[in-house]
């Protein structure tokens, strides 16, 4: 019982969970995060002073992306596996 509680925390709460939650597979996670680390620091190194405010805007906007994107994963795998339980049950 323990263990369903930790795994649903983990899934509501870790980015990398929720994409694994939503069917992307490891290699793809990575690929993810670390395209969106690298472009953070890139723009991090290369922006005046004074962009970077709208730096921060930008990196919160992709994270929000990110975070929105997960969750429409998990509600589409959720509702497929919905659809083959229920077919399976009758």
């Amino acid at each position: 019982m323990k263990f369903d509680i930790l795994h649903l925390h983990y899934r509501q709460t870790h980015l990398h969970y929720r994409l694994l939650f939503g069917g992307l597979g490891a290699r793809q996670i990575c690929i993810i995060l670390y395209s969106v680390t690298f472009l953070s620091g890139l723009l991090a190194l290369t922006l005046p002073s004074r962009y970077k405010i709208p730096g921060f805007v930008l990196v919160a906007l992709t994270m929000g992306v990110l975070l929105w994107w997960s969750r429409q994963l998990q509600d589409k795998r959720e509702t497929q596996q919905g659809v083959i339980t229920g077919e399976q049950s009758k």
